[in-house]
């Protein structure tokens, strides 16, 4: 690997590069189950340290690693991408000055992986909801600034199917301190053709590269002299809504 990529210099176990006095910086990009352990190395040698998520597989694992990243002098940070994707910061500003609770619906069409791949294992890949849904939740905590207050998660069954893992198609609700509400559907049986998209209000994006964006006026209300029913809406014309991508 070292040589097909042209590194000055290649190493071939974890200590020997966490012990390195000339590496400051710790980018862990193994399989799950050792980001934990990696992660805490790293950091109690006062390292900074870039790991891939899942930051841990269980509590016990994150305990450890949050311990040793308080009382190191290096910075931990996790690779949680969606938060940076020009889409998804272009959506908070828009979304910046909002006066009420945000309604998130987040649906992941992941497709089917077989049950011997490494990601299924508990101890090594910790399952897709581990591995990979921490990634929508981490996008709904940037848009909305605030952290979950309750988790609700239900597995679809098998149906009897043996090549079908329940756990691989899940939906998720998640509350919010600020009284936002996110649904995640992870669903392994969705079409791929459509991988991601998330609707935040009226904000929908797919697969990071293509959104399209309705703003639609607030309704306006006029006092009416006969009765107590008074309410006048605008619909969303073609004025009020915009179509944005990347790359297109």
């Amino acid at each position: 690997m070292g040589t097909k990529y042209g590194f000055a210099r290649f190493l071939s176990d974890a200590q020997s590069v966490i012990d390195d006095e000339e590496a400051n910086l710790i980018v862990i990009a193994t399989r799950h189950g050792s980001h934990a352990a990696l992660a805490q190395l790293a950091l109690e040698r006062g390292k900074h340290v870039f790991v891939e998520k899942p930051l841990a597989l269980n509590d016990a694992e994150l305990d450890a690693v949050i311990e040793a990243a308080s009382e190191s002098e290096g910075e931990l940070l996790v690779g949680f991408n969606r938060r940076f994707s020009p889409l998804a910061v272009r959506a908070k500003e828009v979304f910046a000055g909002r006066q009420s609770p945000l309604s998130i619906v987040y649906r992941v069409n992941a497709g089917r992986i077989p049950r011997d791949h490494w990601t299924q294992d508990p101890s090594e890949g910790g399952g897709r909801l581990v591995g990979e849904v921490c990634h929508f939740i981490d996008l709904m905590q940037f848009l909305t600034d605030a952290e979950p207050l309750s988790v609700f998660a239900q597995a679809t069954g098998s149906g009897g199917r043996n090549d079908v893992i329940s756990e691989d198609s899940v939906f998720v609700t998640l509350q919010f301190s600020d009284g936002s509400n996110g649904v995640i559907a992870y669903l392994a049986e969705g079409d791929r053709e459509s991988a991601e998209r998330t609707h935040r209000n009226l904000w929908r994006r797919k697969n990071f590269r293509h959104r399209r964006l309705s703003q639609r006026p607030p309704l306006r209300r006029r006092a009416r002299k006969e009765g107590n029913a008074a309410t006048a809406g605008q619909r969303t014309s073609g004025r009020n809504a915009r179509h944005l991508c990347d790359g297109c």
